[in-house]
C-alpha cells in the first residue's frame, strides 16, 4: 500500500480538467488558420451559477477542509462568471485598434456640483445619528443583587431526548423510528451527594435529566415573608391566599427574538466517547487516469458492484478493503478527467458515492466534505441531495460522538447545524431533516452550549410531531443557560435568556393535555418554570407547578423520579410558601422536608426554619404596628424551631428572645405586648440556664428580664426577679434603688398604707432594703468617700423617695399619732437634708421644698 491521495489532490477532482482548458483556447492559438474551413467545436453552454464547483475547493488542505465548507456560493459564482466572460473574449475575433485604445486610455472623472456634495453630507449626517441613538438605547440588565451568589461548580447539561444514531447510507428512516431506535446518551458527569440545590439532579426518567437548582435553597434569591391575609386560612396543598405586596413588582422583560442572543465562546464540557474510533483504512495514493471517463467509469462501476456484493456476502473478508481502496482509487480518476466528458449529474452522482466508501473507509471528513458538496450543489429534487445530506449528517455525527479531533473540539457540532440549515435553505425534503436538528441540539446541549442548543430547537417548525418537545427542551435550555451565566457572574443578556425561558416553558406546559400522562421531561420543564416565578417574586405561580394532585412533587412520586429530584421540587415548594407567607404551607413543606432528609437533616431542617422566621420578621411592614394575627404566626413558626426536643442552639434561642422584645415596642395592643414579654422572658430563662454561657452573661440576661418585667407593667414579676439577685448580692445599690422605686409606684398605685411602709423599710427577708436602709447606706458611704460627688445624687434621691414615701403613708393612715409621727420624721430629715447635702444644688432644693409644701398641706 502506498500512502493515501492528499486532499488537495481530491479537491482538484472536483473542478473542471486542465484539458478542457486547453481545448477551448486551441482555436485562438491558430491565427492563420482559414476561418471558413476551421471546424469550430460546437459550443456549449457554461453551467449555471449554482451548480458550478467551489473555487475555494482549489486549495483544500487537512487544516482548512472545514472551513471551506461554508464558502459562500455568490463568490463561487463571481469567479466563474469571470471565468465565462475571459473564455468568451478570447474566443471573440479581434476588433480595431481604436477601440483597444479608447478601452485602454482611462476615462476623465467628472466633479461633483455643490448640490450633490450638500446630499451626500446630508446623508452622511443621518447614518451618524441612526448609529448614535442605536449605540444609547437603554438595555435591560439584571441587577447585581440578584446575581451576587455565585456557586463553584458549573451545572450539567440536561439532556431531553437520546441523539439519533448514525444515519445508515442505504436507507431512510422515518423521524420517530430513529428517536426510538437512538441509545441514550451518558451523563456529561457523576452525581455528587451534597446540597441538592448545588449539584445536578439524578436522572429524571426516561433518559432525561432535570435542570441544576439555582443555588442552596433561599440562598441565590432571598424569599421574601409577605403578611398572608388573617381571614383567609390556606390548606397545604391548596390554593394560597393571595399575598400582600410590600412593593410593586416592576414589570418583567419581554422575551426577545432568540437568534438576537449572542451564545459566548466556551470549550465544550468533556466526556467519554460514546463508541471507539474506527481505525481508518490506509488508501493507495491517487493516479491519474490516461484513458476517457467512459472506460474509468465502467472499471469504477464494475469495482464498486464486486465490492457491494463482498460487502453483503462477507462483510469480514479481508478481500474487501482492497476492493474499497480500489473504488475510491477508480472513482477519484473519473472524477479527474475533463469536466466536458460526463455531465452535471454523473459528477453529482459519483461524489455522493465517494461520500459512501469514505465514510465505509472511516475517513470521516473525507465523507463529510463529499456529501456536503453534493447536498450544496445537486439538484435539490433529486434524490442524490437527500443520499448525500443523509450521508454527511451520519459522517460528522460519528466524528462528534468518537471525538474524531479531541473531547475539546465542537467543530463537528457546527458543520452538523450547518448541514441542516443548507438542507432547509436549498428546499430539499429530506424527511429525517427535523431528527437531524433535534439531534444536533441534544449534542449542544450535552456540550454545555445550553443557548445553541435552544436556539436549535427553535428551528424545528410547528408541523413536525417532535415541535412540543422541541418547545420545552428550548426552555429548559434558555434556562440552563441563565443559571450557568449566574453562577459564571455573566450579566450579559441574562435577563433577556430568562424571559426567553419562561415564555417557551409556559407555551409548551399549556399545550399539555392533563389527561395524558406527564412525562419525566415536562415535570422537569415544570420544575424550571416554578424556579423562574420565585427569581420574579410570584410564588402563587409556583405553588401552583409544584403544589396539589397535578403539581411537580406529586407526580415526581407517582412516576418514581429520583429522590433528589423529588427532594429539590419539596425545596423549592418551601420557598414559594416562604415567599407567599403562608404558616401552614411553611410547616407542612418543612414536615416533608424532615421525612425525606431524615435523621441526619435535623440540623439542616432548623436552618430553613430559623430563616424562614428571620425572613418573615424582616418583611414586617415597620410603619404598621404588629397585630395579634402576626404575632400568632411568629409563635407558630418559631415553636417548631425552639422544640426543647430538637436542642435549638444557645444563639438561636437569644435570637428569638431578642425578636420578641423588639416587637413588644412596636405592637400597639396591650395584649400583643403581653404576649411578646411572655415569650421572651420565657426564652431568657431557657438561655440563662446554658452551661455556654458565663455567671456574668447570665447576670446580664437576667436583668433582661427584670426590664421586661417592668416595661410590663408587672410589679410583683419583677420584685421576685429582683429579690432573686438581691439574695445573692444585697449590696447591690442599682439594685436596691430599682426595687424600692418598684414598690414605691407598686403603692402609689394601691394607695395602700402598709405599701408604702414596704417601700420604706423594706421586705421582711432584708432581700430589699427599702429607702430608709438605702439613705443610712449612701450617706455612710458618702461621709466614707473622699470624692464628695460620687454618691450625693443618688443619696439626696433616696432621700427625697423616703420623706415622699413617708407622707403618701401619712396621707393613706388615718388621723392619729402614726400619721403625726410620720410628718414629723419627714419635716425632720428634710431639714437635715436641705442644711447638710442641698445647698449645692438648685435642683434639689426645690424638690425637697416641694415636699415642705406638702407636709404643711398634709398638717392642715
Amino acid at each position: 500500500m502506498t500512502d493515501p491521495p492528499s486532499w488537495r489532490s481530491r479537491a482538484k477532482t472536483l473542478a473542471p480538467g486542465r484539458s478542457a482548458k486547453k481545448q477551448a483556447t486551441k482555436p485562438a492559438e491558430k491565427p492563420t488558420a482559414k476561418p471558413q474551413a476551421e471546424s469550430t467545436p460546437e459550443p456549449r453552454a457554461e453551467p449555471p451559477a449554482a451548480d458550478t464547483l467551489p473555487a475555494g475547493w482549489q486549495t483544500l488542505d487537512a487544516t482548512t477542509a472545514m472551513e471551506l465548507l461554508s464558502t459562500n456560493t455568490g463568490s463561487q459564482s463571481d469567479a466563474v462568471d469571470a471565468a465565462a466572460a475571459d473564455a468568451s473574449a478570447g474566443n471573440a475575433p479581434d476588433t480595431d485598434a481604436s477601440d483597444d485604445q479608447a478601452t485602454s486610455s482611462p476615462r476623465r472623472r467628472r466633479r461633483f456640483s455643490w448640490v450633490e456634495w450638500t446630499g451626500i453630507a446630508a446623508v452622511l449626517g443621518l447614518l451618524i445619528a441612526a448609529m448614535l441613538m442605536y449605540l444609547q438605547r437603554p438595555q435591560t440588565e439584571q441587577s447585581a443583587a440578584e446575581n451576587a451568589a455565585v456557586l463553584a461548580e458549573a451545572p450539567a447539561p440536561p439532556a431531553v431526548d437520546p441523539p439519533t444514531a448514525p444515519v445508515d447510507p442505504s436507507q431512510s428512516a422515518s423521524p420517530a423510528t430513529a428517536a426510538k431506535s437512538a441509545p441514550a446518551p451518558k451523563s456529561a458527569g457523576p452525581t455528587t451527594a451534597k446540597s441538592i440545590a448545588q449539584d445536578v439532579l439524578a436522572d429524571a426518567g426516561d433518559g432525561s435529566f432535570a435542570l441544576q437548582s439555582s443555588g442552596v435553597v433561599a440562598e441565590s434569591k432571598k424569599p421574601v415573608a409577605r403578611q398572608p391575609d388573617p381571614t383567609v386560612e390556606t390548606a397545604p396543598g391548596g390554593e394560597p391566599p393571595p399575598s400582600k405586596q410590600t412593593k410593586p413588582s416592576a414589570p418583567l422583560p419581554r422575551a426577545p427574538n432568540p437568534n438576537t442572543l449572542i451564545p459566548l465562546d466556551r470549550t465544550p464540557i468533556e466526556h467519554a466517547a460514546e463508541k471507539p474510533m474506527r481505525a481508518p483504512l490506509s488508501l493507495p495514493q491517487r493516479s491519474p487516469a490516461f484513458v476517457s471517463f467512459e472506460r474509468v467509469y465502467a472499471v469504477a462501476f464494475e469495482t464498486h458492484q464486486n465490492y457491494l456484493e463482498q460487502k453483503r456476502s462477507a462483510p469480514s473478508s479481508p478481500e474487501i478493503e482492497a476492493l474499497l481502496g480500489e473504488c475510491i482509487v477508480l472513482f477519484d480518476q473519473c472524477l479527474g478527467r475533463p469536466a466536458d466528458e460526463s455531465t452535471l449529474e454523473q459528477r453529482h452522482q459519483i461524489a455522493s458515492t465517494l461520500a459512501v466508501l469514505y465514510f465505509d473507509a472511516g475517513h470521516l471528513y473525507a465523507a463529510g466534505v463529499y456529501g456536503l458538496h453534493v447536498t450544496r450543489f445537486a439538484d435539490p429534487t433529486q434524490p442524490v441531495a437527500k443520499a448525500a445530506a443523509t450521508l454527511a449528517f451520519a459522517a460528522f455525527q460519528e466524528a462528534h460522538q468518537v471525538h474524531y479531533t479531541g473531547a475539546d473540539r465542537s467543530g463537528d457540532l457546527h458543520q452538523l447545524e450547518h448541514l441542516c440549515d443548507l438542507i432547509a435553505s436549498r428546499g430539499i425534503k429530506h424527511p429525517q431533516l427535523d431528527t437531524m436538528r433535534f439531534a444536533t441540539a441534544q449534542f449542544y446541549q450535552r456540550d454545555g452550549f445550553h443557548l445553541k442548543a435552544a436556539q436549535t430547537y427553535l428551528k424545528i417548525p410547528k408541523r413536525s410531531p417532535l415541535y412540543a418537545k422541541a418547545q420545552l427542551a428550548a426552555g429548559r435550555e434558555f434556562w440552563a443557560e441563565a443559571v450557568r451565566r449566574d453562577n459564571e457572574g455573566i450579566n450579559k443578556q441574562r435577563a433577556a435568556i430568562v424571559s426567553c425561558a419562561a415564555k417557551y416553558l409556559r407555551g409548551a406546559i399549556d399545550q399539555i393535555d392533563p389527561k395524558n400522562e406527564i412525562t419525566a421531561p415536562v415535570l422537569a420543564g415544570m420544575f424550571s418554570l416554578a424556579e423562574i416565578s420565585l427569581m420574579r417574586d410570584d410564588p402563587r405561580q409556583a405553588i401552583s407547578l409544584l403544589d396539589g394532585k397535578q403539581g411537580v412533587v406529586e407526580l415526581a412520586k407517582k412516576g418514581k423520579l429520583s429522590k433528589e429530584f423529588v427532594t429539590a421540587a419539596e425545596e423549592c415548594l418551601f420557598q414559594a410558601y416562604s415567599q407567599s407567607g403562608d404558616v401552614e404551607g411553611i410547616q407542612s413543606s418543612i414536615a416533608a422536608l424532615s421525612k425525606r432528609y431524615g435523621p441526619r437533616g435535623k440540623e439542616r431542617i432548623a436552618s430553613l426554619q430559623t430563616k424562614v422566621a428571620r425572613d418573615y420578621v424582616d418583611n414586617l411592614d415597620p410603619d404598621q404596628p404588629v397585630s395579634a394575627v402576626q404575632a400568632d404566626q411568629l409563635e407558630t413558626l418559631m415553636r417548631s424551631i425552639l422544640d426543647p426536643k430538637r436542642s435549638p442552639s444557645t444563639n438561636v434561642i437569644l435570637w428569638a428572645a431578642e425578636t420578641w422584645s423588639e416587637l413588644a415596642t412596636r405592637a400597639s395592643d396591650q395584649n400583643v405586648v403581653m404576649q411578646c414579654h411572655r415569650q421572651a422572658d420565657e426564652l431568657l430563662r431557657r438561655a440563662s440556664e446554658s452551661n455556654e454561657l458565663t455567671t456574668a452573661e447570665k447576670m446580664t440576661l437576667h436583668l433582661k428580664r427584670v426590664d421586661l418585667a417592668q416595661q410590663s407593667g408587672n410589679a410583683a414579676r419583677t420584685i421576685s426577679l429582683l429579690s432573686e439577685i438581691l439574695r445573692q448580692s444585697p449590696a447591690a445599690i442599682e439594685l436596691q434603688i430599682m426595687a424600692a422605686e418598684v414598690l414605691t409606684e407598686d403603692a402609689k398605685v394601691t394607695g395602700d398604707a402598709d405599701r408604702f411602709a414596704e417601700a420604706i423599710a423594706g421586705r421582711r427577708d432584708d432581700a430589699i432594703w427599702g429607702w430608709a436602709k438605702l439613705t443610712n447606706t449612701l450617706a455612710r458611704m458618702h461621709f466614707d468617700s473622699e470624692d464628695k460627688t460620687r454618691y450625693l445624687d443618688r443619696l439626696l434621691s433616696s432621700g427625697f423617695h423616703l420623706n415622699e414615701s413617708r407622707i403618701l403613708q401619712a396621707r393613706a393612715t388615718p388621723p392619729g399619732d402614726q400619721r403625726r409621727r410620720l410628718l414629723d420624721d419627714s419635716k425632720k430629715h428634710l431639714r437635715q437634708l436641705i442644711a447638710t447635702f442641698a445647698q449645692s444644688s438648685d435642683e434639689w432644693m426645690d424638690k425637697l421644698q416641694t415636699l415642705e409644701t406638702m407636709i404643711e398641706q398634709s398638717e392642715r
